[in-house]
């Protein structure tokens, strides 16, 4: 594993653990293929709890990814609850 300047993590509840599946399952494709050679981005589920975790060279990468990872979580919810 390449040794990357900067981390962050999270973890999101969410009301029950389907809930949590539905998002993790919808966003896990995503991350698969590799988009970026400046970071990482890697996602766990264990029961409603999501654990995103980012590394990456520089902050610029690693805010890029966050926002595209938290775009994602978010439309899938979103689209979940309504659908």
């Amino acid at each position: 594993m390449e040794d990357f300047v900067y981390d962050f993590s999270i973890d999101l509840s969410f009301d029950s653990e389907k809930a949590a599946e539905i998002v993790f399952l919808a966003v896990k494709p995503d991350l698969s293929s590799k988009h970026s050679k400046r970071s990482v981005s890697r996602i766990s589920l264990k029961k409603n709890i999501l654990s995103i975790n980012i590394s990456a060279f520089d902050l610029v990468a690693l805010r890029a990814s966050l926002n595209s990872l938290l775009k994602k979580v978010s439309l899938s919810k979103y689209v979940s609850e309504v659908f």
